[in-house]
């Protein structure tokens, strides 16, 4: 959150049982922008990204927990 970004943007993320987690972030051209470090994570963590030097458009963020994965878009104004 927020979507659409202007500046910073915030994954949140809880979970109930130890896992790993990482993410990425892609330009709609499938370009990688961003990717963290898998982290073991339990209960709830905060990533903040500062999106202050991305151009304008429409971002991918894949997200990995454990076996789930899970993509989301997301805009930047």
């Amino acid at each position: 959150y927020p979507n659409p970004v202007e500046a910073d943007v915030v994954l949140d993320v809880i979970t109930t049982e130890s896992v790993e987690f990482g993410f990425e972030v892609f330009s709609a051209l499938g370009h990688l922008i961003f990717s963290s470090e898998n982290h073991n994570i339990k209960g709830e963590k905060k990533y903040v990204l500062n999106t202050h030097s991305w151009s304008s458009g429409i971002y991918v963020v894949r997200t990995t927990m454990g076996e789930k994965v899970e993509t989301l878009k997301m805009i930047k104004r």
